[in-house]
Order: C-alpha cells, then structure tokens, then sequence
C-alpha cells in the first residue's frame, strides 16, 4: 500500500509542475502603506463647564501612551500625554470629569507586570504628565472603571491578585492611593467592574462573575462610609456579563450583555 502511494505522488508532481509552467506571471505584489500613529480605545468625559475631554490609546511607532484631549469646537487640543517609564504593554483608558478637568486611570505593563496608573489632569498640566499607581498585588491588574465623589476619585478594576480572578476597588487623590479592598467574591472568577455614583453620594460598582456554570451580574454598594458586601443581581440560565452603569440623580442605570 505505501508503494502505491509513492508511486502515485511521482507522478502527479511532473502534472502539476508541467500545468503551472503554462500560467501567467503573477502580477506584481502592491506595497501595503502601514499607518505610523495608531490611536485606539477613545473614552470621553464631559466636566461641569461643558469641557469634553478624551482619553485614547496612542502608538505612533516605536512609543506608546495614553493621549488626552479637551474637545474645543470641531478640533481637540492635545492637553498631555501618559507615559510611564519602562512600559512595555498598555490597556484601555478609563476617563471621567473632575472639578477642574480629568482623571485617567489605565493599566500599563513593566517588568512582566500589569498595574493600575492613574493621574488628575486640568488644562495647565504639563506635556508628559507623571501618573501614580494603585500598589495592588497579582501580576494582571486590568479594565479599570473610575467615579469621582468630591475631592476623591474611586477605581476600580480587576486583577487576579487572589486565588480566583476578582474586583478590587481604592479611593485615590492627588497625592495618594489608598489601600486595595477586595469587593467580590473569593470562590469564583470576576470580571469587567463598572463604577457610577449618585447625586447623594451613593456608588455603585457591577461586574460580572462565572459561578456554578452560570454567569451573571453582581453589584456592590458604598453608602455611609463602608462598602456593603457584594450581591446577585440576575439570575439566568443565559449568558450575562459585560455589565455598564450610568446614573440620572439618584437613579442607576445598567445595560449589559446577554447571550
């Protein structure tokens, strides 16, 4: 049986062979004009005074950053640029607006690591603004969400700081970020935090989490100082994750995904 087989090989490569000599030269290969500034992930903001602002992954080659913008009519003014050193490797932004501009917050690689950074931005801040960083343990510290309450903003984000997947969450200003709070649960993996707070001070985070062969959305709560611990929200034998929260006064909104 393999004998056959050779034999048939030889004598179907001298066809092929033979055929292909016939064809036509091959059109010559057009070059492929790459772009050399790449800019992706654009979140917007819009601040008390009707600024819009605009955070965006950038990568014009070899570099790469976090650029953000204030919205001025048709055309955006590049306000400063994120770009901590050592960076090999950079996330989606998160924006929202502050009393007198803006707050980042990303996650960026170094050293084989992913961490949260974040810095407040107004309209006088410098070209190259140096972020901080939220100290979280776990080498993938991803998809941050933020809301500011007063004077202070809130991130929170998801990292696998612990023995399953999680969503942590740490109060942050000027000057400093505050300590790392583990908001959902221990025995199972967690996803995709949003953040949104209400007029009388209320936040609220949702994310969602694969538990018992099922997915679905939880939710915690901030009110009178303290966390409150993490609750369902839907229970469905279909898919539901990718949760989004918006608030109108007192009022929380949440869309999300369900397959």
């Amino acid at each position: 049986m393999n004998v056959k087989k050779l034999n048939l090989l030889l004598v179907l490569i001298p066809v092929i062979l033979f055929i292909t000599s016939f064809e036509s030269p091959a059109a010559p290969i057009s070059e492929i004009s790459w772009p050399t500034h790449v800019q992706d992930f654009p979140v917007l903001s819009a601040d008390r005074a009707c600024h819009v602002w605009m955070a965006v992954i950038e990568r014009p080659i070899p570099r790469r950053f976090i650029g953000v913008y204030r919205l001025e009519s048709k055309n955006p003014k590049a306000i400063c640029i994120l770009e901590p050193p050592e960076l090999t490797g950079i996330g989606p932004p998160a924006v929202v607006e502050t009393e007198r501009g803006c707050i980042v917050a990303f996650p960026v690689e170094q050293k084989d690591r992913w961490r949260i950074a974040y810095a407040f931005i107004n309209s006088s801040s410098p070209g190259e603004t140096t972020c901080q960083f939220i100290e979280c343990e776990g080498n993938a510290n991803l998809s941050p969400s933020v809301v500011v309450v007063g004077k202070r903003a809130c991130i929170v984000w998801e990292s696998n700081a612990g023995a399953a997947r999680g969503i942590y969450a740490s109060w942050v200003d000027a000057d400093k970020a505050g300590p790392c709070l583990h908001l959902s649960t221990a025995e199972a993996n967690s996803y995709n935090p949003s953040i949104a707070a209400t007029e009388n001070g209320k936040i609220y985070v949702a994310w969602d989490c694969f538990f018992d062969k099922q997915s679905n959305i939880y939710v915690a709560q901030y009110h009178d100082g303290k966390w409150q611990p993490g609750q369902q929200l839907t229970a469905d034998p279909r898919i539901e994750r990718h949760p989004s929260l918006a608030t109108y006064g007192n009022q929380v909104w949440m869309a999300g995904a369900v397959v």
